[in-house]
């Protein structure tokens, strides 16, 4: 698939299932609630056939966009959960590996614009990952906290101080991988069986470590996922120093959808850069 899909002429959810002979059950729906929701419905679609195009990653298999009772909705397998098994975890870990080194190119972004959570994520292309970092993620989501109160003017040079500085913080040595770009714990699914499947992606090419470091948020995944992972890829020396500044991103779009209650960590990231 190259692109977004059209929204506008979608089959209905019975033809779709009459079609691939399913029935009701067997499939997960996602609705759109919103017309707005729609475009996010479909980057979501184009993101999930991105990443099952590279045969290295397990997703639920994908049928495509309908309409039920006029509600766009994504329509794939359902994956039965499981307790999480190291295994799973580990089979996770190699699965991500093998994805970011088989899907290697020299150039940050992607073909269109997409959505990470209710945010727009900006992906037009970039030569140089960190000028990439800092121009099509941390300075939009900067801009939007400002006009929404949510920052101040120390808040937002502290920012441009980190912005500059990415040169030198952020590797520029390494190809550019087809990353998951929203994965957190909770869009890692693992059955009973011992799999782990990827869902919900926000994809675009960027240095993998932005990958790895947003599965530390929210609980982070278990040891094993990174023990695989290293095993296929290891991580460059120094990583450690830049996870935060990976996840500055994503504390950034959560305070801009969610509201002060992520204030406390985007100026902890970005304290050392502020004018004291």
């Amino acid at each position: 698939m190259n692109g977004i899909p059209d929204t506008q002429s979608v089959p209905q959810l019975d033809t779709l299932l009459d079609t691939h002979g399913l029935r009701s059950e067997s499939v997960h729906l996602k609705r759109a609630h919103t017309t707005g929701g729609e475009p996010m419905i479909a980057c979501e679609l184009a993101g999930l056939v991105e990443m099952s195009e590279t045969h290295q990653v397990r997703i639920p298999r994908v049928y495509g966009l309908a309409r039920d009772r006029g509600v766009l909705c994504l329509v794939m397998d359902r994956v039965r959960a499981g307790s999480g098994s190291r295994g799973a975890y580990r089979d996770a870990g190699g699965m991500l590996a093998r994805m970011h080194t088989v899907t290697q190119r020299e150039t940050a972004g992607l073909d269109y614009d997409n959505y990470i959570g209710a945010g727009i994520q900006n992906n037009g292309w970039m030569d140089v990952w960190s000028d990439f970092f800092a121009e099509r993620r941390i300075k939009p989501q900067i801009r939007t906290a400002r006009s929404k109160g949510l920052l101040d003017g120390r808040d937002e040079k502290a920012a441009d101080r980190l912005c500059a500085r990415l040169s030198e913080l952020l590797p520029n040595n390494e190809p550019m991988s087809l990353l998951h770009g929203d994965l957190w714990a909770g869009n890692l699914l693992t059955d009973a069986d011992g799999r782990a499947w990827f869902i919900d992606p926000a994809v675009y090419y960027g240095h993998r470590e932005a990958d790895i470091a947003m599965t530390r948020l929210f609980g982070g995944v278990p040891t094993a996922f990174y023990e695989a992972y290293e095993e296929e890829w290891p991580l460059t020396a120094g990583y450690p120093k830049r996870e935060p500044i990976y996840n500055l991103y994503h504390m950034l779009n959560h305070l801009n959808i969610f509201g002060t209650s992520y204030l406390g960590s985007v100026r902890s990231i970005l304290k050392p850069f502020s004018d004291v």
